[in-house]
């Protein structure tokens, strides 16, 4: 066997291995019992998801509600409508959600966004503490530096270190004690109980409160993302219209089957190309890794138009028109997306359930076409 016979072989087993190295559960409910330990990483998808046991690698969490009540020895990152954290952390917490509440002990950093987001008084962030928000509590110590963007933002716990913000308005509260420098950009100067205190420098940059005056240019950029979003569509269902319509079809029969796949294969492949490579430079065949990743980033690209003529049927069929062409179909999806991306937070939700479903799609598509034609 040619060394490079062998490592086309060999990418088969990565995939595998990078897949089925992590549990992945999915369903309308999912639940860790408060007796069970996982082993390793653990991927979630699902309309409700509950974890009360401990998980001892990372866990990955994508859902409407979320609640992290255990232990996770590794990291968390989640995206959910509303995502609580009430249980301990032992690493980092990188989430983003419509509703978002850090209630208890995070041992490194905490990056998360949030439409309301509420950091409570017994969670503490081990190191540092990056957030965005429309409003914005934090109750709980913070032993290293703080960088905030929201409209509102209320400090009423300790900061170790530096404290970098821009804000509409800034809150300090009694409790407030920054041990390093307040910096903070605001049309207004900061609200500051008696009780707080910096110990370094504080400087406050002001911003003019001027209405903003930026709409002809987001709606410059709205069209400009949706005709080439739109463009990349159009070449999808008329050159490749058995392709579209499989993976449409299997994101309406098994969305739940979807998302695991496209968790899995999201995560597991951008690490398989990497093995790939190093291990093609080795015994030849460098490339086959450099391929698979180009396929993987194509087929990103290709989510959206796709996931978009997914939308655009649903509405369309909701309006009684289930017959219509896919290129209205595809219109209306990706004009309703375009729309959604910029929007704070949620387009950050938007291309995450896009991403994963539209890749579990694809590859479910294809495998169940290829399995019938057989």
């Amino acid at each position: 066997m040619s060394s490079n016979a062998g490592l086309a072989s060999l990418v088969g087993v990565v995939l595998v291995s990078a897949s089925v190295s992590a549990e992945v559960r999915s369903g309308q409910v999912v639940e860790v019992r408060p007796d069970e330990v996982v082993q390793g990483d653990l991927y979630v998808a699902g309309s409700q998801v509950t974890v009360l046991g401990r998980v001892t690698g990372d866990l990955l969490v994508l859902a409407n509600t979320v609640d992290i009540k255990g232990v996770v020895d590794g990291d968390v990152l989640g995206a959910a409508g509303t995502l609580n954290v009430t249980g301990k952390v032992l690493g980092s917490v990188r989430g983003a959600a419509a509703q978002m509440s850090l209630l208890g002990p995070v041992g490194r950093d905490a990056a998360v966004a949030g439409g309301q987001l509420e950091i409570g008084p017994q969670a503490t962030v081990g190191r540092d503490l990056l957030l965005a928000a429309g409003s914005a509590e934090v109750s709980g110590p913070v032993k290293g530096d703080v960088w905030a963007a929201a409209n509102m933002l209320g400090l009423r716990a300790g900061v170790g270190g530096n404290v970098e913000a821009r804000v509409g308005q800034l809150d300090l509260g009694d409790d407030a004690r920054v041990a390093g420098n307040l910096r903070y950009e605001s049309a207004k100067g900061a609200r500051r109980a008696n009780g707080a205190s910096v110990a370094g420098v504080t400087e406050h940059r002001a911003l003019e409160a001027t209405a903003w005056q930026g709409g002809r240019w987001v709606a410059v950029l709205w069209l400009r993302s949706m005709v080439a979003m739109f463009g990349l569509g159009l070449m999808l269902v008329l050159v490749f219209p058995t392709f579209t319509r499989r993976s449409v079809s299997a994101l309406k029969a098994s969305p739940w089957k979807s998302l695991g796949l496209g968790l899995a294969a999201a995560l597991g492949i951008p690490g398989a190309a990497m093995v790939i490579v190093i291990i093609g430079a080795l015994i030849g065949g460098w490339w086959l890794g450099m391929l698979l990743f180009g396929l993987y980033v194509t087929s990103l690209a290709v989510c959206f138009p796709m996931v978009g003529v997914f939308v655009g049927r649903w509405i369309l069929d909701r309006l009684r028109r289930p017959g219509a062409h896919v290129v209205l179909a595809l219109l209306i999806g990706v004009g309703l997306m375009t729309v959604l991306l910029r929007v704070p937070v949620v387009g950050a939700l938007v291309v995450i359930v896009t991403l994963v479903f539209g890749l579990g799609a694809m590859i479910l598509g294809e495998t169940e076409g290829r399995r019938v034609a057989t």
